[in-house]
């Protein structure tokens, strides 16, 4: 999958992911007053997640915009792209947890557990709780779950790929 990138009728570049993976164009238009900051920029981003324990992270170049300008974004089939201004590995990111595989398999067993709890408390919700009032302990415990998979399990998983269960392999880490 292919985003060709066009500013002004000038090609800017092409940006792919080849098999598996995610592409992403962002637009983003920010007015922040009191940080004394305007900002107009495009943004072309991919996820490449053809490894099963490995997600690689692709950057394409910011491209500056200003009022007036036209934007064209053309989906093409796979093919050849321009190089990516960065790449990462979620193996290398900051943020992945321990070392130790001990610790590491402790957190994963705490957070199912965690995980459990939550899910058993949300069923009773459903049965005591009025349904308005059960529909958002629901969305709060979705946003708790994943920020725990985001600040806990995905950094656990790129650390120590052999933990990384058979559904979530092939998926971003």
């Amino acid at each position: 999958m292919r985003i060709a990138v066009a500013l002004n009728g000038v090609a800017k570049h092409v940006a792919g992911v080849s098999g598996a993976g995610y592409l992403n164009a962002h637009l983003n238009l920010a007015n922040r007053p009191k940080e004394d900051q305007v900002k107009r920029v495009l943004r072309v981003v991919g996820y490449d997640t053809n490894r099963p324990t490995e997600t690689v992270f692709l950057d394409w170049p910011e491209i500056p915009l200003a009022a007036g300008d036209t934007l064209q974004l053309q989906v093409l089939d796979e093919g050849p792209a321009d190089s990516p201004a960065s790449r990462r590995t979620s193996t290398e990111l900051p943020t992945n947890l321990f070392s130790d595989p001990g610790l590491a398999k402790e957190l994963l067993a705490l957070c199912e557990d965690f995980q459990e709890r939550l899910f058993q408390l949300m069923k009773k919700s459903e049965t005591v709780e009025p349904a308005d009032e059960h529909e958002r302990f629901k969305r709060a415990i979705g946003n708790v779950v994943a920020e725990v998979g985001e600040s806990f399990l995905r950094p656990v998983y790129r650390r120590h790929p052999d933990l990384v269960p058979d559904a979530l392999r092939g998926e971003r880490l």
